[in-house]
């Protein structure tokens, strides 16, 4: 293999590899919105809760 077919090789590589990690990173910005939006409704629930309590107290 001739030094300018290793450098395109490595070229596709690194393109290919550059995809995937752009894809891993928006699926993990993607779980990072979901476990917000899970952490704040429970926290909304567990205020929630607490009213509650206090209102049958």
């Amino acid at each position: 293999m001739k030094k300018d077919e290793i450098i395109a090789l490595l070229q596709q590589q690194i393109s290919f590899l550059q995809e995937q990690l752009q894809e891993a990173n928006r699926k993990a910005d993607a779980l990072l919105e979901e476990v917000t939006s899970l952490r704040n409704t429970l926290e909304h629930k567990s205020e929630e809760e607490t009213r509650q309590k206090r209102i049958i107290k």
